[in-house]
């Protein structure tokens, strides 16, 4: 059984297919940039995984990689194929419209910051959000989640605020 979601991502890939293991489980991605669609995260549902799991995997691992490089990055859709395929031939699209430009182009995977606290993962999703969003108010509401986060406690983020601006000349 295999997963598959749309990536739309500010990095465009040069090669036809890529294939990696992340944290135990296998992936293949197929860029789809020059077709003007979202790019292809696919992978094989280990035994012993939900659809949730694979699916909260696959966005840390793009927030991972948008974080470290400094991309704009959106999971779009997602679709499961229940028939026994292997990743290497599978052929499953959860393709929608691009929304991102891309604005530069690599090779490789080769920069991914490992996330390994729960804290980490989930900031990393926030600040992916809050940069990638093209609504301005949406922008302000991720970064000052933040900027607060793991705390509910938002005093300590508007004391932050208020000593960088007390620094400003008037």
């Amino acid at each position: 059984m295999v997963y598959a979601v749309g990536v739309d991502i500010s990095i465009g890939f040069r090669r036809d297919k890529y294939y990696f293991h992340y944290k135990g489980v296998n992936f293949k991605y197929v860029p789809q940039y020059m077709n003007g669609e979202t790019d292809d995260l696919v992978c094989e549902i280990p035994k012993g995984k939900t659809q949730p799991e694979i699916y909260e995997l696959m966005t840390e691992f793009i927030a991972a990689f948008a974080f470290a490089n400094n991309a704009k990055a959106s999971i779009q859709g997602g679709i499961v194929v229940n028939n026994p395929v292997k990743l290497i031939d599978s052929r499953n699209r959860s393709s929608q419209k691009r929304s991102i430009n891309v604005s530069e182009s690599m090779d490789d995977f080769y920069k991914i910051s490992l996330l390994q606290t729960e804290d980490q993962i989930q900031l990393a999703r926030l600040y992916q959000e809050a940069f990638s969003a093209n609504n301005v108010y949406l922008k302000i509401l991720f970064f000052w989640h933040c900027l607060v986060y793991p705390n509910s406690d938002e005093n300590k983020a508007v004391k932050y605020i208020d000593d960088l601006v007390s620094e400003l000349p008037k």
